[in-house]
């Protein structure tokens, strides 16, 4: 899955951080380091939605999948050579 990166996006993030002159509590000297911050945002929000994408594609394949009613993980032995299921192979 290829996530369009809208870099249009970026170079006004990045013109806004630097007229503003600061991000949070950083001060921004030049746009340089306001393209940086940017792209570090911008790399949050991709990020963001790669991980709600999967856990949404997740919870709909969990929600399909119904459970088998014979499970190789349940049997159970000592049923299994009380009704003489085994014949000594």
């Amino acid at each position: 899955m290829a996530t369009a990166i809208n870099k249009s996006r970026i170079m006004k993030r990045a013109w806004e951080i630097k007229r503003a002159g600061r991000v949070g509590l950083r001060k921004i000297n030049s746009f340089k380091w306001a393209l940086v911050e940017a792209w570090k945002e911008e790399k949050a929000r991709i990020k963001k939605v790669i991980t709600t994408c999967y856990y949404s594609v997740v919870n709909a394949i969990e929600k399909t999948v119904k459970p088998t009613s014979y499970q190789w993980g349940n049997i159970d032995l000592t049923n299994h050579y009380a009704t003489n299921g085994y014949k000594g192979d």
